[in-house]
């Protein structure tokens, strides 16, 4: 062997032997926790500050998850209409504007079709009073 391979060979040597050292005395991280039943292609989950959880349905509901630890029975917002759903299409996110117990704005991330092509959109919504439990939001942009 070469001497310009062997600190090269070594440092990867040392890296190997410290990393499975440390990764034996180390605990996994992670556990998981149910949080809701009941729900239909959940494909993110946020909050908005407070205790309560909004979790998001591909086909184009947001559904939330109050202080309570209890699914709400009607939907946040319904947006199934306005989405093109399946596959990697949908209501794909939301997120909330930092002054949103204040001004009601959200963010939405869908996919679309207004003119008959797909089309990924962002739109604001204000919710229909700040912090309620229920949203009469409509998108202010978008299709």
């Amino acid at each position: 062997m070469t001497s310009d391979r062997f600190p090269t060979l070594a440092l990867l040597l040392t890296m190997l032997l410290v990393t499975s050292a440390f990764a034996q005395d180390m605990p996994p991280a992670l556990r998981l926790e149910e949080l809701a039943r009941g729900l239909k292609q959940p494909v993110y989950l946020t909050h908005d500050g407070s205790p309560r959880r909004f979790i998001v349905e591909q086909a184009g509901t947001i559904r939330l998850v109050g202080s309570d630890g209890k699914l709400a029975r009607t939907p946040y917002l319904d947006m199934v209409k306005k989405v093109t759903s399946g596959g990697e299409c949908g209501l794909l996110s939301v997120a909330f504007h930092p002054k949103f117990p204040f001004n009601g704005w959200f963010y939405v991330n869908y996919t679309a079709k207004p003119n008959k092509q797909l089309q990924t959109i962002v739109s604001r919504v204000k919710s229909a009073a700040a912090g309620a439990a229920g949203a009469a939001a409509v998108p202010s942009g978008g299709a």
